[in-house]
This record gives C-alpha cells, structure tokens and sequence, in this order.
C-alpha cells in the first residue's frame, strides 16, 4: 500500500519508511505514531501526553483541576496542584496565614469603629462580638484568595456532611483536646507559671452573660474559619510536600502562635500560653489528617471553644460562697488559657 503523496525525489513512500512503524507495517487506527494528520509536523507522543489534561492526574479533560476531599478517593493534599519544595510550601502557608491576620486586623478595627460610631462603648459585647466576627472574616477572606490563586475549589479542602465515622472524630476529638487542654493548664497552675490572660475572658468578668452569646459566634464562625485557614490552607499545603506528623505539628505550632493577637501579659506569659495552645492544636491536625473532612474540625473546634465558655460562665456565676470571687477568677484563669 502507498502513500497517496510523493516523496521529495518524486518517488512514492511506501508505509515501512520513517512515517510508519518500525517493522512496516500499517499502523493500526489511533495508533500514536507523532505525525500530524496532514503527514507534515513531527508531534513528540511524550509531550502530547504531558500537555494531555486527561492523562497526569492533575486536571480533567476540560482544564479543570482534580477534585479531591472527603467525597474523594484523593486526599486534600493529594491533588498534585502545588509546586515546589518544602521551602516554598512553608512559606506560601505562612505568606497566607500574614495576609489573613492583615486583612483581619482591618476589618476588626472597621467594624469596631463602626460600632463606636453606633453608640457602643469598646467593652460592650455587641461590639466585642462584631470585631470577633471582622477577625474571622479576615481569615475567610485570606482563604479565598489562596484559593482562587491556585485555581482551586473549597471542595479540595474536604468539605461534606460527615458520617458515622465524621460523628465519631468529633466526639472523639471534643474529649481529646478538653483532656489535653485541662491536663496542661492545670499543670501550669500547680508549677505556678505564669500565663497571658486572654482578652475575651478578661472582659466577660464584668459581664459573663457575654460568653454565652459568644457561642453560636465560636460554633459558626470562629470553629470553620480557622480550622478553613489553619488546616485546610496551612497544614494542608505543608503536608503536600512533606510527612504528616511532620505537617502536624509545624500547622499547630502556627496556629497556636498567632494567638499572641488575643492575649494580655510579658513575653514569659505569652509563650507559656501558646506553648499549652499547642497540644489541642495537635488534636485538630490529627483529624484532618486522618478525617480528610474540615466539617469535621470545624464541628470539633467550635464546640471546644464553646465548652470552655460555658465552663467559664459557670466559674463566674455559680461558684461556691466559700471560694467568694477568688476562686472564681482562679477556676476561670485555668480555663482562659485555653481560649
């Protein structure tokens, strides 16, 4: 059979020569042979397959990026879309946990002014609530913009209703990071270390009713938005290009740092506050890893939060006459810490 085109010389290509296979014989239909259709351009069937969308793993046939997540068999971390080494994931992780706190601190002091202008004095709870909820928003906000800069929808993050399975983590973890968390603080006390107050607490001594409205705010917006930043963003982008435990501890000691904003004390304080901040932290990041849905820590994070404050509002309210306003301010010093 010939090819119905001449060869430069004028002679006819015979199918065997150095457009056709090997041994000569016809290739069979959609055989990759690197010629174009028109016989004239020379196609590398490597790089067609690199440039291929449908063929690495790394985007579907349309150019869209591989979904991942908890409703996924690839993991948050698994989807290939990060480039780079360790060094550059770190530093993208902590790039996007400086653009939140930025954007945070913004938007805290707009609402605050805000309210001021309203009417409300600084260490009114309505204004504490909104300013908390601007400083969440920074963090969301921090989230989309990573995101959309690696082209990325939230559902990579692992976002789905959670199952059995989810339901265990957060009863699971809640108990973990209480126990932890108590565990630590309490063994400050006793080795009468000093910890940073934290802002929140200290103004709720004057009026304690405010830590039960901060509990709906811990629940829906504190808990997913810094678990989103913290864990889906931070701990998630580490974990790309190095070890799990390896990404769950540097996403704590991250998370735990950052709440230097909220605290009130020298520097021997703050540390030693962060320092106990850091073992619930872990607990989160296990989830995350093991869990593969940020509903999950979310739920876990909220509802800690939300336990600490209820324990807090007890200690102003109903501790006992004999321990008179001392011991409350003790019991709710230990839970502080924690907040």
């Amino acid at each position: 059979m010939s090819d119905d085109r001449g060869s430069d010389d004028g002679t006819e290509r015979e199918w065997g020569d150095d457009r056709g296979t090997d041994d000569g014989a016809e290739p069979e239909l959609g055989e990759d042979t690197g010629w174009t259709d028109d016989g004239d351009e020379w196609n590398d069937p490597a790089s067609l397959r690199e440039n291929d969308p449908g063929r690495d793993g790394s985007a579907d046939a349309t150019g869209g990026r591989v979904e991942a997540g908890a409703d996924s068999t690839l993991a948050p971390w698994e989807t290939g879309v990060g480039t780079g080494g360790f060094l550059r994931a770190f530093g993208e992780a902590v790039g996007v946990i400086v653009l939140s706190l930025v954007v945070a601190l913004v938007l805290a002091l707009g609402t605050g002014l805000v309210m001021l202008l309203a009417g409300f004095e600084v260490t009114s709870t309505p204004t504490l609530i909104v300013s908390l909820t601007g400083t969440q928003a920074g963090f969301a906000v921090g989230v989309y913009a990573y995101l959309r800069w690696r082209n990325e929808p939230i559902s990579n993050l692992g976002v789905a209703v959670p199952d059995v399975k989810g339901l265990v983590l957060v009863v699971g973890g809640l108990l973990a990071t209480l126990a932890l968390s108590l565990s630590a603080s309490i063994a400050v006390t006793l080795l009468e270390l000093q910890p940073a107050q934290n802002a929140t607490t200290s103004q709720a001594q004057s009026d304690p009713t405010s830590l039960l409205l901060l509990i709906p705010v811990m629940l829906l917006v504190v808990g997913p938005c810094e678990e989103l930043l913290f864990r889906g963003v931070v701990q998630r982008r580490i974990r790309e290009r190095t070890s799990a435990p390896v990404a769950i501890v540097l996403g704590g000691a991250l998370f735990a740092s950052i709440h230097f904003v909220a605290l009130i004390g020298d520097l021997s304080a703050v540390a030693t506050t962060i320092g106990i901040l850091f073992f619930p932290s872990l607990v989160f990041g296990a989830i995350y890893e093991y869990g593969k849905n940020i509903v999950v820590n979310a739920l876990v994070h909220g509802l800690y939060n939300s336990v600490l404050l209820a324990l807090s509002y007890l200690a102003l309210q109903f501790a006992p006459e004999s321990a008179g306003s001392d011991g409350a301010a003790a019991v709710l010093d230990v839970i502080a810490i924690l907040l």
